[in-house]
């Protein structure tokens, strides 16, 4: 497309029937959805060509036909709110120019089904109605429709929309759910989740393993020591916190490091990603929480044992 200034841009062009914004749950965020009752929103795909194949420009009489665009789309024309794109017209570069007449109807929001680390291009909804069954959605490289299926009632859609494809083509049907669409176009980002939280499941395993070991070997040095504090009057639950706090303070200044390296990592791989969330500082800390929790649960045994322990045993020798 290019714009007044001279400046263009790339665009996808997405034809869709009626229902689409309505199946994918895209209300308009400004202006209005197309409609079949309101002329000029069925937008006509095929247009006729000359004898020698190239595509005729349409007619200056023909009725101004109506478009809907993504937040993209508008950020890409210089508007600055998408109820500033409402009305205004829109201008093709490349094959047969839109008429002065064809404008913007409606903006709803970015919408696509590739992979999160490719930002949503700007794109112009077409409510097509001579596609001769070619719908294209934005995500979709060829002919798709789509269709909204009831939990309750899934087998009984699908039989249904098999006879009717059995009595109207030849061809095979071939149909795939949209969750395992998206999840095959993620495919990549999954497997990444999936080895992070296998390599922090045998971090944690091994911190705690090696917690456990120190928790045992630090009562077995002590055991005099928290027989003379027995001894001279100490409760099991002063014993208890004070071993607690021995091994706190090396989790909370191993926290402490960390902080700055998570943020810095977490910062670069949230940034291959054109839509993302911020970090935030409460993250860390529930972190540090449940990572303090796990190592104090794992010597706590231990600790409570060592404090338990009659003082006599440990002083009989001394």
């Amino acid at each position: 497309m290019k714009l007044p200034g001279g400046r263009s841009f790339d665009m996808v062009i997405g034809e869709v029937g009626f229902g689409f914004f309505r199946v994918y749950h895209l209300p308009a965020m400004a202006g209005r959805l197309p409609d079949p009752a309101h002329p000029g929103d069925a937008v006509p795909v095929r247009q006729p060509r000359s004898p020698s194949g190239a595509r005729t420009a349409p007619p200056a009489n023909r009725p101004p036909t109506h478009y809907v665009i993504n937040e993209a789309a508008v950020e890409a024309l210089g508007y600055a709110t998408p109820a500033e794109a409402i009305g205004k017209p829109l201008r093709m570069n490349q094959g047969t120019p839109f008429s002065s007449t064809d404008e913007i109807i409606g903006v709803v929001r970015d919408f696509s089904l590739y992979p999160p680390l490719e930002k949503t291009q700007p794109t112009i909804y077409k409510t097509a109605t001579d596609t001769g069954g070619d719908m294209r959605g934005p995500g979709f490289d060829a002919a798709a429709l789509h269709v909204r299926l009831k939990g309750r009632e899934i087998p009984e859609t699908l039989s249904a929309i098999d006879a009717i494809w059995k009595r109207h083509s030849q061809d095979p049907i071939n149909r795939i759910f949209l969750d395992a669409f998206v999840q095959q176009q993620q495919i990549n980002v999954l497997r990444q989740g999936h080895a992070f939280a296998a390599f922090a499941g045998v971090a944690a395993l091994l911190a705690c393993l090696g917690l456990f070991g120190l928790s045992l070997a630090a009562a077995g040095q002590r055991i005099k020591e928290i027989g003379v504090r027995k001894a001279m009057g100490a409760e099991s639950g002063q014993i208890v916190a004070l071993l607690l706090w021995q091994f706190s303070r090396p989790v909370l200044l191993a926290n402490l490091i960390a902080w700055p390296a998570a943020f810095w990592l977490m910062r670069r791989w949230l940034a291959e990603f054109p839509y993302h969330v911020e970090l935030q500082w409460w993250v860390f800390v529930v972190g540090s929480f449940t990572m303090l929790t796990i190592a104090l649960t794992t010597v706590a045994g231990q600790a409570l044992a060592a404090a338990r322990q009659k003082p006599v045993l440990a002083l009989r020798y001394e």
